[in-house]
């Protein structure tokens, strides 16, 4: 079964993508969501409290204190985002078992988390940085500063992958259905 990456950061419109190809008939995993339930196991959350020696889950703040420590301590971020990685996988690989199709969606924010052995191709969703900014601060009321400091980690991933990659442009110019038809029918 080929499994496609959707990828591209913050507000460019990965899940409406997403949400397109759900609605034509097509599986799409979703890693983001699927990590914010990982975040829910008390085996994930001991081992991250191990971690950082200052996450504390039963604090209704866990979240602000997390992020904290994500945007101030890269060998922390770089241990626990092994942690999160490796469940998601296991994850991931528990839902395409059950599929029964030749093709699989797989979004996800993080794109350093493609690479030839687990991709088959990959689309990147574009949209300029100030219609991005637009997009989350309606939907989450995301500061400036804060969606700068996504947008910059963002910029600073990459990715392993070198396969075949499709940009599809969500512009709110260029209508996305053709578009995604046309990445369709390349696969």
């Amino acid at each position: 079964m080929k499994t496609i990456g959707i990828s591209g950061k913050i507000g460019s419109g990965k899940t409406t993508i997403s949400k397109m190809l759900m609605h034509l008939g097509h599986p799409v995993f979703n890693s983001d969501e699927e990590a914010k339930k990982v975040y829910e196991k008390i085996e994930i959350r001991n081992q991250i409290h191990e971690i950082t020696n200052a996450v504390h889950f039963e604090s209704p703040n866990w979240k602000a204190e997390l992020a904290t420590i994500l945007f101030t301590d890269q060998k922390i971020k770089n241990q626990i985002e092994a942690v999160i990685h490796a469940e998601v996988r296991i994850q991931f690989q528990k839902w395409k078992s059950l599929l029964n199709t030749t093709t699989c969606f797989k979004e996800s924010a993080i794109i350093s988390i493609f690479s030839n052995e687990n991709t088959d191709a990959l689309w990147i969703v574009e949209a300029p940085e100030s219609l991005r900014f637009q997009r989350v601060s309606k939907r989450s009321s995301m500061l400036l500063n804060d969606f700068n400091n996504r947008n910059k980690i963002q910029e600073e991933l990459s990715t392993l992958f070198t396969g075949p990659t499709t940009v599809i442009l969500n512009d709110d110019q260029k209508a996305l259905l053709p578009q995604l038809e046309l990445a369709l029918s390349n696969i």
